[in-house]
């Protein structure tokens, strides 16, 4: 059973409440977030009948090394357990503990506003107040929550913004601040997500077919790697 977020009453109110576009019909949820129009991502078809916007359908999870990619499809990510991340991924995780980074959720709203504040692209170009506002829409419903990665002096140097359906974490929007990459702290963040919602699937946002991706796509593609081998397809509404 793949439930998504987005096939969510309480993640389409906390939209409309932010005032993001969005239509919905037998718990099928389309949504401006990307940009570009509504998409339907991660649902199922409305009454056997067609979507007015680009709709796509779960169909399976496979293992990376077992997918087929298949034109006009999408592809994400899964992220396992912490146990089943990459050997270099812990190694990196355990140092940003020891070095101090933390991560808070629950008050972690500035912090986190302030490292998607300059990075229109990195909140779905939503202008900021409208951004806050869905934050705000989504933690009020239940429906997701903010997390902030914090330095030892401190200062916020990840966050992201996840939606939550009772199958699913959705890791929707995400920022870092370069300067303290040394550090990982994004690689910490995911992985207090992950332990915070045991018996969830926790999706990543997506996969790059190998032969579609470009060098910052190839990149993105080996850091989630690093998390999990397993893709959820989706392919276009029949």
């Amino acid at each position: 059973m793949w439930r998504s977020p987005y096939q969510s009453a309480a993640v389409a109110g906390a939209l409309a409440a932010a005032g993001i576009a969005t239509a919905a019909e037998e718990e099928v949820l389309a949504n401006a977030l990307g940009g570009g129009g509504l998409i339907a991502w991660e649902l199922a078809p409305a009454a056997g009948r067609r979507l007015p916007w680009p709709a796509f359908v779960f169909r399976d999870i496979r293992p990376l090394d077992a997918v087929q990619w298949r034109p006009g499809g999408y592809h994400t990510l899964l992220a396992d357990d912490e146990a089943g991340f990459s050997p270099a991924c812990r190694r990196k995780i355990e140092a940003a503990r020891r070095a101090g980074v933390t991560v808070v959720s629950g008050d972690a709203a500035a912090d986190a506003m302030a490292l998607f504040s300059p990075h229109p692209q990195l909140r779905g170009d939503l202008d900021g107040d409208r951004f806050a506002a869905l934050a705000d829409a989504v933690r009020t419903a239940g429906a997701g929550e903010l997390f902030a990665a914090r330095a030892p002096d401190g200062a916020a140097c990840a966050a992201a913004l996840v939606l939550r359906s009772p199958d699913i974490v959705n890791l929707r929007f995400s920022a870092v601040d370069r300067r303290y990459g040394r550090l990982q702290p994004m690689r910490l963040l995911i992985a207090a997500i992950r332990n915070g919602h045991p018996g969830l699937l926790l999706d990543l946002s997506g996969f790059t077919p190998p032969a579609l991706a470009d060098a910052r796509a190839q990149s993105i593609n080996r850091f989630k790697r690093d998390f999990g081998h397993r893709v959820a397809l989706f392919e276009p509404e029949p």
